[in-house]
């Protein structure tokens, strides 16, 4: 499955754009959520708890409570009903207004979205534009010549048609015109899916599409990884040309696409009065007929004062008194610092001029943002340090904590500052060693120590405080080193009592009782293995798709196994074996089950492990050879051909 970066496609939409053939994007319920659409799961849980009395619901076995049969339970007047409720209650969110502009500017040429709300369609009314407007629930038939660009295309129905596609009948009645659309506009377009499961049966259409020749981008929600049948489908296939962006939510997206496109904020958003002058504009100009008068004098009033606020609150140009001056001044400032932060622009010199006018406000709402601001440049240097190494790497960590002086300097209960302080101190103790190691650490936890201070309940300091610790523990040893895991595990035990969920956290923590009971022996490092144990098993229950932790607990077992013998030895290789392969069929490293296959004399398997895991550039060479766990293979020609084959690369 290959990723992609936004960046990558904003060009490729730019390219489209200057070829006419602008992109379509697929929108699933995922672009809708934050604009009030609940998700499918959301509207089981809100009609089993509104119709719990509903006979035909209550017949229903449990696993055929779904999304299409509750619908069909509902009878088609009950449907309505319930989906016109949550489109009264919806608003539209930053994902259709940023598309919206989009398609305004001509980088979309179609939507096509299986979602019933009409957010998409509000957006673009606040642009002026009126598309096309498709309803596959109650269209009868479908010509290339009739499909409009910048069109608008509803696949399971809008919620005042005459029919909405939400049941598995209802659905089937447009399994032979969906291909039709699919294919009509596909060729020399990209697409680009938000917040689309493909969970439905339009999934099975566009999987027989093809290649997509001019890309696919799947737009994941954050770091979550799409389902099986997305994958298997379509991103995993070879030659498809899908892509996988990774890291956003919807609005997150939308917001850094339009960034990368290098397009203005959204006239409504940035410069709302603005909009509502082109609004105005559009209204014809009344005959001045005595009888029309009024009107036309209300008009020229509204428009005058609409005129006033674009001076004064958008331009910051008329003089007024000093109080309304000032506050002009401090919304076009605060904007300004908006702006930078959305598009990770920090330019010293419009930082400076910005920080010197705020000096001179002394306005809250200014300083608060400038804190921000600092805050985030310090973050971006702090990424870009990470990237880098030796004197490069140390300038940049040194900037970033520059800059979260700044910020603290501005808002000292800017806890966040504090935390990202912390972080990128530990970082740069990494790469450090001795005595400036130790003390990067230590200035580290004061910094945690800030952060939790201002905000007790900062389950992610807590989190990277105990990482660190356990980072400086492992360049400690004896009673130093045990002091310092016991401090890691104290507060991963408060990040957790925070946030019970935080998987990251019971991941690390069997992590370090992995390490600590490695230096130990006897009872004493069997207890701490069994506790590592139950950490790991704790992180796979919050987060069953985590390779690392399984593979860290193969690991820990495997560590364990070494130590014993006999059945008991045994019976930990094979439980290493069970979450080493596990990791594996995860998409995770394969090399410590190289190792468990070689500890447990399975040859073949140990080698064909080896060799994947050297191709995939887990471990190099050197390590391999100097690991005891391959002493036995020294000798054997088949592994010394596995070495050799990578020793030339």
């Amino acid at each position: 499955m290959e990723t992609a970066t936004i960046e990558q496609l904003a060009y490729d939409m730019k390219e489209a754009k200057a070829n006419n053939r602008s992109p379509i994007f697929f929108l699933g319920a995922g672009a809708s959520r934050t604009g009030g659409i609940p998700l499918a799961n959301e509207i089981v849980a809100d009609i089993l708890a509104k119709h719990a009395a509903n006979p035909r619901i209550i017949n229903l076995k449990q696993e055929d409570k779904t999304y299409a049969k509750l619908m069909d339970c509902l009878g088609p007047n009950g449907r309505n009903t319930l989906l016109k409720g949550y489109i009264n209650d919806s608003k539209i969110n930053v994902t259709h207004i940023y598309l919206a502009q989009l398609m305004a500017q001509g980088y979309v040429d179609y939507v096509l979205t299986v979602n019933f709300d009409n957010l998409m369609l509000k957006a673009l009314a606040l642009f002026n534009e009126f598309p096309s407007t498709y309803d596959m629930a109650i269209l009868n038939d479908l010509t290339t010549s009739t499909f409009k660009e910048k069109s608008v295309v509803y696949l399971h129905g809008q919620h005042h048609g005459l029919w909405l596609l939400n049941t598995e009948q209802e659905m089937a009645k447009v399994d032979d015109l969906v291909p039709k659309i699919l294919h009509s506009i596909k060729d020399g377009r990209p697409w680009v899916f938000v917040g689309y499961s493909g969970g439905d049966p339009v999934f099975e259409h566009i999987k027989g599409l093809g290649r997509f020749d001019n890309g696919l981008y799947w737009v994941t929600f954050n770091n979550e990884k799409p389902g099986d049948g997305v994958c298997q489908g379509l991103l995993e296939k070879s030659h498809s040309n899908a892509f996988v962006i990774e890291g956003y939510d919807a609005d997150a997206f939308m917001l850094k696409l339009n960034s990368a496109l290098g397009l203005p904020e959204p006239t409504i958003i940035d410069k709302p009065f603005t909009s509502i002058r082109a609004m105005l504009d559009n209204i014809v100009d009344i005959d001045d007929q005595e009888h029309f008068k009024g009107v036309k004098q209300r008009l020229e009033i509204v428009k005058g004062q609409v005129d006033e606020a674009i001076q004064q609150f958008e331009q910051g140009k008329i003089e007024t008194s000093g109080k309304s001056q000032a506050k002009a001044e401090s919304d076009l400032l605060q904007k300004e610092i908006i702006d930078l932060m959305i598009k990770e622009d920090y330019q010293p010199d419009t930082i400076n001029r910005i920080a010197a006018n705020a000096t001179g406000l002394n306005d809250a709402g200014v300083n608060s943002l400038l804190a921000d601001l600092y805050n985030n440049w310090g973050v971006d240097l702090g990424g870009l340090a990470a990237t880098k190494s030796g004197d490069e790497a140390d300038a940049l960590y040194r900037e970033a904590f520059a800059k979260y002086q700044q910020a603290v300097g501005i808002k000292p209960d800017l806890h966040e500052a504090y935390n990202n302080w912390g972080t990128h101190l530990g970082k740069l103790a990494a790469t450090q060693s001795g005595d400036e190691a130790d003390a990067l650490y230590r200035e580290a936890f004061a910094k945690y120590q800030q952060a939790v201070g201002i905000k007790p309940d900062k389950h992610e300091a807590y989190y990277n405080w105990g990482t660190y610790l356990g980072n400086l523990a492992t360049t400690k040893s004896g009673d130093e080193a045990d002091a310092l895991y016991r401090e890691a595990f104290a507060k991963y035990q408060q990040a957790v009592g925070i946030k019970q969920d935080l998987h990251e956290a019971y991941y690390n923590w069997g992590n370090h009782l992995g390490n600590l009971a490695a230096t130990k022996s006897g009872d004493e490092a069997e207890a701490l293995y069994r506790q590592a144990f139950d950490k790991f098993q704790k992180a796979v229950e919050l987060k069953p798709d985590d390779h690392e932790a399984y593979y860290s607990w193969g690991t820990v077992l495997l560590n364990l196994a070494k130590t014993q013998a006999g059945g008991d030895a045994e019976a930990l290789y094979r439980q290493a074996l069970e979450k080493c392969q596990k990791a594996v069929d995860l998409g995770g490293k394969c090399y410590n089950l190289a190792c468990t296959y070689a500890l447990m004399q399975d040859k073949d398997n140990a080698l064909l492990y080896l060799n994947r895991s050297l191709e995939n550039k887990e471990e190099n060479i050197e390590f391999v050879t100097d690991d005891t766990d391959w002493a036995g293979f020294l000798d054997d020609e088949n592994f010394k051909a596995v070495i050799n084959r990578y020793a030339k690369l």
